[in-house]
């Protein structure tokens, strides 16, 4: 079993900051495997710390304005693997309501979904049918999932919990890029 932490942090003009630690707990930390994630609709944009290489990619999330219609239509092509047409996977999803729960001294709505897939012949994947249960307990009051556990094909199990929540205004210097940080903005794709 490997652990990881991440810290969320989300202030009340809902700008939201998540520092990923890809260390697992307890092996040798290798500063390359941290990065930040901050989402601010404020300035409406987002931006990427790289903190060992002290790099911020800055990439606004305002749409870029329509372009012209060609004036004809755009057909969209299955997708094609060797001159084949790929059959594409069959998934039922059913989703129930558990009930309220207290988790942590807060009423929590606990809900449960159940995905299974179905992998035609001559598709991509495992080649039989995956059953994918995933629990999750959600706060009404936070808008915020505090446990999902997933348990997917072959037992894998996958468990995140937010814990240590402290209900204070985050410090505004956690949504702004560090001092002694490169800004770059992301290259364009070409047209």
């Amino acid at each position: 079993m490997r652990l990881f932490h991440t810290k969320v942090a989300r202030n009340s003009q809902g700008r939201i900051r998540v520092d990923v630690n890809l260390n697992p707990e307890g092996a040798p930390v290798d500063a390359r495997l941290f990065q930040t994630f901050i989402d601010d609709p404020v300035r409406k944009n987002t931006i990427t710390l790289f903190h060992a290489q002290k790099v911020a990619i800055s990439q606004s999330t305002v749409p870029p304005r329509p372009r012209k219609s060609p004036g004809f239509p755009i057909s969209i092509e299955p997708p094609i693997l060797s001159g084949i047409i790929t059959p594409t996977p069959q998934t039922e999803i059913q989703q129930e309501e558990l009930g309220p729960e207290d988790l942590d001294g807060m009423t929590m709505r606990h809900g449960r979904r159940h995905q299974s897939t179905t992998y035609p012949a001559q598709s991509i994947g495992p080649g039989h049918p995956t059953t994918t249960i995933t629990d999750y307990w959600f706060s009404p009051e936070l808008q915020a999932f505090l446990l999902v556990k997933q348990v997917g094909p072959d037992a894998t199990v996958h468990t995140l919990q937010l814990r240590d929540i402290s209900r204070l205004e985050p410090a505004a210097a956690l949504f702004t890029v560090p001092r002694g940080c490169h800004v770059s903005k992301p290259i364009p794709p070409s047209r």
